[in-house]
């Protein structure tokens, strides 16, 4: 996992590009799994 800073706020969109990409990955394996 990265650090995320307070102050670094164009890193924000870049965590929730991350965290779109997680999601995506697990559905996928569910969707695999089911």
């Amino acid at each position: 996992m990265l650090p995320v800073l307070d102050t670094d706020v164009a890193g924000i969109s870049d965590v929730r590009a991350v965290n779109r990409a997680r999601l995506q990955a697990v559905a996928v394996q569910v969707q695999r799994a089911a």
